[in-house]
């Protein structure tokens, strides 16, 4: 959401796999953070949602988005 010529927001909800720790997960989410703040300008406030896949969703389909 831009809100502004200085105010940029990203806010997503993230579905981590149940096989990963907290430890792990505040590692891509520090890692998502990072990479969105030197891709995008204004720097960007990153606020990340973790929820729970839904059931039966496929692995492939939860990754697309993975940022290049």
């Amino acid at each position: 959401m831009h809100l502004g010529p200085d105010h940029l927001i990203v806010a997503a909800q993230v579905a981590f796999s149940d096989q990963i720790s907290a430890d792990q997960a505040e590692d891509v989410a520090d890692d998502i953070d990072r990479r969105l703040t030197g891709r995008l300008q204004p720097v960007p406030h990153v606020f990340l949602d973790p929820t729970q896949a839904r059931p039966g969703a496929d692995f492939a389909m939860r990754t697309r988005c993975e940022l290049r």
